[in-house]
């Protein structure tokens, strides 16, 4: 009882850290701790801005969290930071599908939403912090403390086996009915971190970045990993920034 009385603290405590660190939290906090010179500096460069929060995304969204799990004496593995399978890779090539329709109609809505190259390319590294924190040490929290995000996935696919024979089921098709209650309430809950995470952007970013969380947390959590969401979300942004390249040099040539 103890047990599971302190892993919920410190889920809910991570959950409030990430809303600090990316939320809406954020800008009280920097006022509440940097004098008024320093955030003058800070918001009249968007270029040393954005260098800063890449920077901060790291120290905060990657080591902070990997020296706390090596204090609570859990293993990195636990919360994704491993390599899928093939099944994890057809998810996420399945869900890289379903969100360019999404993707398209955010670029249509939102002027120059990625700026310079530059910004682009702090960009995807910063989701590297990002996909690790929300969708791999929160939902690594949320799981039991004898088990991990490896020994989950793979007690669910010995429940489906023999496998079937269509290879996008096994890929995760069909583990909404594998699901319990706990598992899509960790879903939501990752998925609605991921939305507040995003508060300071555009309302139509904000809008749609809900059901891409809900998407990307239950890819996660299938395929016991980060990496198929994290790719999924890189190769989405490198497509919608290319495919964005290409309407403005025809419009501006046409």
């Amino acid at each position: 009882m103890y047990a599971e009385r302190h892993t919920t603290l410190i889920f809910w405590g991570c959950c409030l850290y990430i809303l600090v660190l990316w939320g809406p939290l954020k800008p009280f906090l920097y006022r509440a701790i940097l004098p008024p010179a320093i955030l003058n500096v800070f918001y009249s460069s968007s270029e040393l801005r954005v260098v800063w929060l890449t920077l901060e995304s790291f120290l905060c969204g990657l080591l902070v969290p990997i020296l706390f799990l090596t204090l609570l004496q859990k293993p990195v593995t636990s919360t994704g930071i491993r390599l899928p399978d093939r099944y994890g890779w057809m998810l996420s090539f399945a869900t890289l599908i379903l969100l360019v329709i999404p993707g398209l109609w955010l670029l249509k809505q939102t002027p120059n939403p990625w700026g310079s190259i530059m910004f682009e390319v702090l960009e995807l590294a910063s989701m590297v912090p990002e996909h690790f924190l929300i969708f791999g040490v929160l939902i690594g929290l949320a799981q039991p403390l004898n088990k991990n995000f490896s020994a989950w996935i793979a007690t669910q696919r010995q429940l489906m086996s023999p496998p079937p024979k269509k290879v996008f089921f096994h890929a995760g098709m069909l583990m909404p009915f594998q699901l319990k209650q706990d598992h899509w309430l960790v879903v939501i809950i990752s998925s609605a971190v991921f939305c507040l995470a995003h508060s300071g952007a555009a309302a139509t970013e904000v809008a749609i970045s809900l059901p891409v969380g809900f998407l990307f947390a239950y890819v996660s959590l299938c395929s016991a990993s980060i990496w198929p969401a994290l790719v999924t979300h890189w190769l989405l942004n490198v497509v919608l920034f290319i495919l964005d390249i290409i309407f403005k040099v025809s419009k501006a040539t046409g």
